[in-house]
């Protein structure tokens, strides 16, 4: 789920999880670790992670 935000992520897996996302699901842990990750960052992508999260938890649900 996080590939999209990576600097260097995989775009095959960031397209492949467009292009699938109604079939996707995750689990409360996973959103956990994801806030932990974004919490762990520094400079500008602690700025701008915290809105991307939000976005993947609005659309998830």
């Amino acid at each position: 789920m996080s590939q999209p935000a990576k600097r260097t992520g995989n775009p095959e897996w960031a397209a492949w999880l467009e292009a699938n996302q109604d079939a996707c699901y995750t689990s409360s842990a996973v959103i956990a670790q994801l806030a932990y990750w974004v919490r762990s960052k520094d400079g500008k992508q602690r700025e701008a992670l915290p809105a991307w999260l939000t976005c993947v938890i609005a659309d998830l649900t």
